[in-house]
Order: C-alpha cells, then sequence, then structure tokens
C-alpha cells in the first residue's frame, strides 16, 4: 500500500512538472525567454515626427514633448494628422509621409 501511494504521488508530481506553464516564477526556461524576445522584436515601434526619436510606447516624445507616431503609419508633416493610407492629407491637402525608423 505504501508503495502504491508512493507511485501516485510520484506521478502526480511528474504530471505537475510536465503541464506547468513555461511562465511560473522562480523557473526559467529557454522557450519562454524565446518567446518574451520575438514579442519584444514585434512590437510597434513609435516614431517622433519632428526630431525621429524611436520609442516602444506611445504618448509623446520624451525630447521634444511631440506625439508620437506608429512606424508604417503616414503623417501629414504641415498638420500633424495620420492616416493607414498613402496619399494626400484630408486636411491641409499635403502628401503624406509613410513613418518609419529611417524616415528623415
Amino acid at each position: 500500500m505504501k508503495k502504491l501511494i508512493l507511485i501516485v504521488a510520484c506521478l502526480g508530481f511528474m504530471a505537475t512538472t510536465m503541464f506547468a506553464q513555461n511562465g511560473s516564477a522562480g523557473i526559467s526556461s529557454a522557450p519562454a525567454a524565446t518567446a518574451t524576445s520575438k514579442t519584444a522584436a514585434n512590437s510597434p515601434k513609435y516614431i517622433c515626427p519632428k526630431c525621429k526619436a524611436v520609442s516602444d510606447k506611445p504618448g509623446t516624445c520624451s525630447k521634444c514633448n511631440a506625439k508620437l507616431v506608429k512606424e508604417g503609419t503616414y503623417y501629414c508633416p504641415g498638420c500633424g494628422a495620420t492616416s493607414a493610407k498613402a496619399g494626400k492629407c484630408t486636411k491641409c491637402n499635403m502628401d503624406m509621409v509613410k513613418m518609419t525608423a529611417s524616415t528623415k
């Protein structure tokens, strides 16, 4: 009977460790770290249209206090409007500029 209880306890422990989630506190594993780095690498960048500073979070630029624009969206240099598609600004009729980290 003691052997049976010991075997059941061992199986329970092994099942718990096999099916535990990767993000458990105190347990570090390579797949969890890789998933985190992929998420960080794929997260959108936000670019300041004035000084070209890059940030991982939306909001205002820490250098010049301008509103940050999400990378890949179009920005009007005249009035500051943003759009998901290229073309002319609907407010001031200027050409929209696609915001990328290399936009000058």
